[in-house]
């Protein structure tokens, strides 16, 4: 006899993998995006502004911020 295991909540250990698989996929997915974006925006806005003006990414700088 095939036994699968369940949680307590009844759910089955596979469809909790099947799951967990899927978020993992998707936080990898956005986890890309987010890196090309960082990308795209230091081939605008140079690294060494940034450090000038003590801002640790670009979403700190406000309109008007200028050196």
């Amino acid at each position: 006899m095939k036994r699968e295991w369940t949680a307590a909540d009844g759910t089955s250990l596979a469809k909790r993998v099947r799951g967990s698989m899927s978020w993992f996929k998707s936080f990898n997915g956005r986890f890309a995006y987010i890196t090309r974006l960082n990308e795209a925006s230091s081939r605008f806005v140079p690294v060494k502004f940034m450090e000038h003006m003590d801002a640790p990414d670009i979403t700190k700088m406000k309109p008007g911020d200028h050196a």
